[in-house]
């Protein structure tokens, strides 16, 4: 049972809790799509490790279900729930196969995808234990942008084409874009802001999430640390690795897509945001400083898609980069201690099925430097 409760926001949910730490487990790229009833050994097998760690929330940072499917995105829901998510809070955050899983499939087809996203977001804010804020209306509504992300975001809306069974892209779901605050009952104070974005298809994050964001951290009294959880990696992984300031494993090329630097600069625009958490490259798993700010890879999590295994006997990292990894996922520890939210300590670990390994700190006052071999 969650050791806090949770009251609405403007767009979010507050998490109230009297812990001096709060544990957040990140899991990534489940793909849980057609023949979903054979993997409920796998979601077991997830089940023990989530229970050996006993996190305070789990966040989902996408492609839960995705596009190849025999029944709706729903019973994927209800199965995670029934084995999960009814003990342990949880937060989703869109990936790329969930935004096409509303756009066409082979046996279930959709007749009108906009309402189909629109009932699912209901759904999940409705699922028992899963800590979702609807947010299309409240994202498309927002105003403010630039001649340059109006161009960007008319052609995201306008990539569709045909009898809404078409495989093109369409980023102009602007659900999934929330935040969740975490604060210290003890002191009555607020010590963390989580935004979960939905990062879509093709074109990153929306311009407007990211200037809501803004405005949020910017009316705080006081600034509190900010952590980033979405699906696709962004262009700063590229530069962090490319730099020399990343360590890890990249066992494929970071497909950070449509972005051009944009997302990396609102960030740090805000001025608060310590670290962000994405998924979607399965064979990519290293941590890097650019500008301020540490970019972590998700460690894929199920063996299904691509590019993870199951534990073996005797299994280290692979000796090439580009083999599959063990699947697991990431610890994070927040502090919720220091009188200064700014100053609360921040640790991440990668869980594995057989141990978890060492907790690597973020440092409250980030530098671009390389990352401690």
């Amino acid at each position: 049972m969650a050791a806090f409760y949770t009251v609405p926001i403007r767009n979010g949910l507050r998490i109230i809790t009297q812990q001096a730490t709060f544990k957040i487990l990140q899991i990534t790229d489940l793909h849980l799509a057609e023949r979903y009833f054979l993997k409920v050994s796998q979601l077991r097998r997830l089940r023990r490790l989530i229970d050996r760690e006993k996190p305070d929330l789990i966040v989902n940072t996408g492609d839960f279900f995705c596009r190849r499917r025999l029944f709706p995105p729903h019973m994927i829901v209800k199965l995670f729930t029934a084995l999960i998510g009814k003990e342990y809070p949880w937060a989703f955050a869109w990936g790329n196969h969930d935004c096409e899983a509303f756009r066409w499939g082979r046996w279930y087809p959709v007749e009108d995808w906009e309402q189909e996203f629109k009932l699912f977001e209901a759904t999940l804010s409705q699922t028992k234990n899963c800590l979702y804020i609807p947010s299309h209306e409240f994202i498309s509504g927002w105003e403010d942008l630039s001649p340059e992300e109006t161009e960007q975001e008319m052609e995201a809306l306008l990539l569709p084409r045909g009898n809404g069974k078409s495989k093109e892209y369409f980023d102009g779901f602007y659900g999934g874009n929330f935040k969740i605050e975490l604060f210290d009952a003890r002191r009555n104070l607020k010590s963390w802001d989580l935004f979960i974005f939905n990062s879509r298809q093709k074109f990153h994050i929306p311009p407007q999430a990211l200037h809501w964001m803004e405005q949020e951290i910017a009316s705080d009294e006081r600034p509190v640390p900010a952590v980033c959880f979405y699906h696709l990696p962004n262009r700063a992984f590229q530069q962090a690795w490319d730099a020399g300031f990343a360590k890890g494993i990249k066992g494929e090329s970071i497909n950070y897509l449509k972005d051009t630097g944009r997302v990396h600069e609102a960030f740090k625009r805000a001025g608060t945001v310590r670290a962000c958490f994405a998924g979607h490259d399965h064979k990519n798993d290293f941590m890097g400083i650019y500008e301020g700010i540490t970019y972590v890879y998700g460690r894929k999590t199920l063996r299904f898609s691509k590019g993870a295994v199951d534990a073996v006997r005797g299994f280290s990292h692979p000796p090439k980069d580009s083999s599959p990894l063990e699947w697991g996922a990431k610890l994070i520890t927040l502090g919720l201690q220091e009188e200064d939210p700014m100053r609360n300590q921040m640790y991440v670990s990668t869980v594995l099925h057989s141990r978890t390994e060492d907790p690597i700190p973020i440092d409250p006052l980030p530098r671009c430097v390389p990352v401690p071999g």
